[in-house]
């Protein structure tokens, strides 16, 4: 029995199924570093769970940034595949053309690859409110193009 449902549930879907991996990538990276880090020097101080915790906001950050960069591509029509080895080369051919420059324009073109500082009053305000922004826009940028987008395949 064939049902017809709304494509756009798999849109709402995929948006949570990247909040939440983009957030279980995040912790497990930073509780696997912390880990390590515990094993060679010793167990973490009241500071280093602070960091920890910075850290994961932050990784959460970009792996959620580029993740519905990728699904703006998907959504336009480019594999997952092609979307994350583009992103990744970019990203990395970008971070290495910019570095002999002067200034924070790596910061600027990697937004949320970077921390501005390890105060949680300047990240929120210079950081994750902007993240959130990113995301909204992102969103509805991306919600706009799968409507507007014709699904059918031959």
């Amino acid at each position: 029995m064939l049902v017809r449902h709304d494509p756009r549930t798999q849109l709402t879907a995929n948006l949570c199924r990247i909040i939440l991996i983009s957030l279980a990538a995040a912790v497990g990276g930073v509780v696997l570093f912390a880990i390590v880090v515990s094993a060679r020097v010793g167990p973490p101080w009241a500071d280093d769970i602070t960091l920890l915790l910075i850290a994961i906001v932050l990784t959460s950050m970009m792996n959620m940034s580029l993740a519905l960069l990728n699904m703006l591509l998907a959504v336009c029509g480019l594999p997952w595949a092609y979307g994350t080895t583009i992103l990744i080369a970019f990203f990395v051919l970008v971070e290495w053309m910019l570095l002999p420059l002067d200034g924070n324009i790596q910061r600027y073109v990697c937004f949320f690859w970077y921390p501005i500082s390890f105060d949680w009053n300047i990240i929120l305000v210079q950081q994750l409110l902007p993240f959130i922004g990113y995301c909204i826009v992102m969103i509805l940028t991306i919600v706009t193009v799968f409507e507007h987008r014709d699904r059918l395949e031959i």
